[in-house]
């Protein structure tokens, strides 16, 4: 016979980030488990899912840029495919600086408190502080007009 259930539309929110954790899986090596673990289950409207990765893995953190392979860059928010690619082609030269990282436009600030360069961390105190970098990385949802108003709270 088959279920009687209203047909809904998925929130737009939720799209995106099933969409971002399919990425996380196909091109950055994440594994399911790591992006949707068995104590959060769910992916958040409010974080990305490579950033609810880093606050869950903490202590992973700060990576220095110098010394990381590239597996390891893909895993500091702010930094994808293409700036991991050139932080590696830039060591070649010399050191990478937090300034190198500005110029080859990584955005700081979404990296700054998960890397170091040289050793120098220009993070402050946000490693110690994860309800602060929740917040601080916490995206607002913008409710779709095609949505129904049931489905536009985060």
């Amino acid at each position: 016979m088959g279920y009687d259930l209203p047909l809904t539309r998925t929130p737009s929110w939720r799209a995106r980030r099933l969409y971002q954790a399919d990425r996380l899986m196909q091109l950055y090596g994440f594994s399911p488990e790591e992006i949707a673990p068995e104590e959060e289950p769910n992916l958040t409207s409010r974080l990305d899912p490579k950033m609810s990765w880093a606050l869950r893995n903490i202590h992973l953190f700060p990576i220095e840029v110098n010394t990381a392979d590239y597996e390891e860059l893909l895993r500091i928010p702010g930094i994808g495919l293409t700036f991991a690619q050139k932080i590696i082609r830039a060591r070649r030269y010399g050191m990478i600086s937090h300034q190198t990282l500005k110029k080859i436009g990584v955005y700081m600030k979404k990296s700054s408190p998960f890397l170091t360069c040289n050793g120098r961390y220009e993070g402050g105190n946000a490693l110690s502080d994860i309800e602060k970098l929740k917040a601080m990385f916490s995206e607002t949802c913008e409710p779709d007009i095609n949505e129904e108003l049931s489905m536009t709270h985060c």
